[in-house]
């Protein structure tokens, strides 16, 4: 396994030498479904592609309702699920309103395994 990457011409407008510079863009691979994912893992256990999609189901529903109280969600080998808003800056404490939110997102920090794994992955360019 290698992720792969491919080489593009970037016209740099910002930083102390900006111009035309190069650099490496991950090459897209194919976008796993769920159900190919729920397939795959039905596969390597006893349960069936049912209870599999039943589970993963039941996670994702389950990440969003706790990330909607505010609340992170830790599975320990992937990483953390966790709520995260952006709000813009106003002069006072009293200004600051659910109107001054700007976006509000689900983001994922992975766990320190998974971050040496990815860290340890091999790259080709193609």
């Amino acid at each position: 396994m290698a992720i792969e990457y491919v080489k593009v011409k970037r016209n740099i407008c910002v930083g102390s030498n900006p111009g035309e510079k190069f650099l490496a863009m991950i090459k897209r691979g194919q976008l796993i479904s769920e159900d190919d994912l729920c397939n795959e893992i039905a596969e390597s256990t006893t349960l069936s592609r049912g209870e599999v999609k039943l589970v993963i189901e039941q996670l994702q529903y389950n990440i969003v309702k706790h990330a909607k109280n505010s609340h992170g969600v830790k599975l320990n080998d992937l990483g953390i699920f966790y709520p995260q808003i952006r709000a813009k800056a106003v002069n006072t404490a009293d200004d600051v309103t659910p109107d001054t939110i700007i976006n509000k997102r689900l983001c994922f920090r992975p766990s320190v395994a998974i971050s040496k794994a990815m860290k340890s992955t091999v790259v080709k360019g193609l």
